[in-house]
């Protein structure tokens, strides 16, 4: 009998251990939408991406950042599943929300640790990293942002040079992508060469569930390894395409080789300049 006990101990703690990364659906209580703009050219000022929108969902302890298009598709998916359809039937296709990134990044603010979920090929990839508490400077300078009365803050961050207004009208310290840290929500932020650009267009005091089933289906590796399989993909997509039953003709390899290199030559200026 002993021994049983102990071979349902260790069953028990396996299954415990195999659920710590996986996170149960948040009950949203605040949201904001920001207005994202990216120079995806380092040497091309006239390659601006403008206004993409992104949303910030805070629960207790955390938050989601994810593009609003995606979200908009995910709901879609999830109301054709639960009416019993399949989604790629759906007709019209070119009239759905068009996600500008399947990123996702969640902060875990009780477990100090934040989540990167991305996708390559047909794969959904996460990684973890320390939820690190930002080395913000914070300035005397005050100014009125979209009604908000703001206060200056800089940091140094994966390489850039950031320029930051929070308000603590709003006393969350959080912001967009992997920014938080500040006594109050971050209503502006862009880097002083202008290359990547946040601004608050909306805050809304919210009472919803949102699913995090995602982070539980994804496959977790460490932030290196991702890179690796990222930066493959990118420069030769065709192994892995191939490696998940693609097929092309030799023709074919040489334009999609020759469209990618095209391709990454205007998209040089990731947001991380460094792995820090």
């Amino acid at each position: 009998m002993r021994s049983l006990h102990i071979i349902l101990l260790i069953f028990y703690s396996s299954v415990l251990f195999s659920q710590e990364n996986n996170t149960e659906n948040k009950t949203i209580k605040h949201q904001a939408t920001y207005s994202i703009s990216w120079q995806p050219d380092s040497l091309n000022v006239n390659s601006k991406i403008k206004n993409k929108k992104y949303k910030l969902l805070m629960f207790e302890n955390g938050s989601l950042y994810v593009d609003s298009n995606r979200l908009k598709l995910d709901s879609l998916i999830q109301d054709s599943e639960n009416r019993g359809t399949s989604f790629a039937l759906l007709s019209n296709m070119n009239s759905l929300p068009q996600p500008n990134s399947n990123n996702r990044i969640l902060k875990q603010y009780s477990k100090n640790t934040l989540w990167s979920l991305n996708q390559v090929s047909g794969t959904t990839y996460q990684y973890s990293e320390k939820l690190k508490l930002m080395d913000w400077k914070i300035e005397d300078d005050i100014k009125i942002i979209n009604t908000y009365k703001c206060q200056k803050a800089t940091v140094n961050y994966s390489g850039r040079n950031y320029i930051a207004w929070f308000t603590s009208e709003l006393p969350i310290n959080d912001g967009p992508y992997k920014f938080s840290g500040l006594p109050g929500l971050i209503i502006l932020l862009h880097d002083t060469k202008n290359q990547y650009s946040f601004e608050l267009i909306n805050f809304q005091k919210t009472n919803y569930l949102q699913s995090f089933d995602v982070f539980n289906n994804a496959k977790i590796i460490s932030k290196k390894d991702y890179k690796k399989i990222r930066n493959a993909y990118i420069n030769n997509p065709i192994v892995q395409m191939e490696g998940e039953g693609a097929v092309f003709s030799e023709e074919t390899k040489r334009q999609i080789i020759k469209m990618i290199r095209n391709k990454n030559k205007n998209n040089n200026n990731r947001i991380e300049l460094t792995d820090d």
